[in-house]
């Protein structure tokens, strides 16, 4: 019986911790500086872009989107340039570029509207 009283005791102790305004507080400032960290560190991989630190050899040069899920991507591979076709199943080389395109000047194609109606 004894140690029936005991526990009692104590789930009424953590009850009363938990409905103490400060330690409500605590726990939720404790949980926006955690969330806060989350999103600095993906603003600052975003804004430096970490992920493509390491691909020196490889860069998309130009995209385009043709559908929901399709793309149409002009990779750089050395000193080739590549048109390749991008599903969410399936990567499809299309051709090899015999005229570079400059990098800077074709960051995303795009099509004009009037060759869509």
């Amino acid at each position: 019986m004894l140690p029936l009283f005991i526990s009692h005791v104590a789930n009424a102790q953590t009850t009363q911790s938990i409905t103490n305004p400060t330690s409500v507080l605590s726990i939720f400032l404790s949980l926006l500086v955690v969330v806060g960290v989350i999103f600095a560190l993906a603003y600052i991989m975003r804004r430096f872009n970490v992920t493509a630190m390491g691909s020196n050899h490889l860069k998309v040069v130009a995209s385009m989107v043709a559908g929901t899920k399709e793309k149409i991507m002009v990779i750089q591979v050395g000193d080739e340039q590549h048109l390749i076709g991008v599903t969410s199943h399936n990567i499809s080389h299309l051709s090899k570029l015999d005229k570079n395109l400059d990098a800077v000047s074709y960051t995303h194609l795009t099509l004009p509207t009037s060759d869509l109606v």
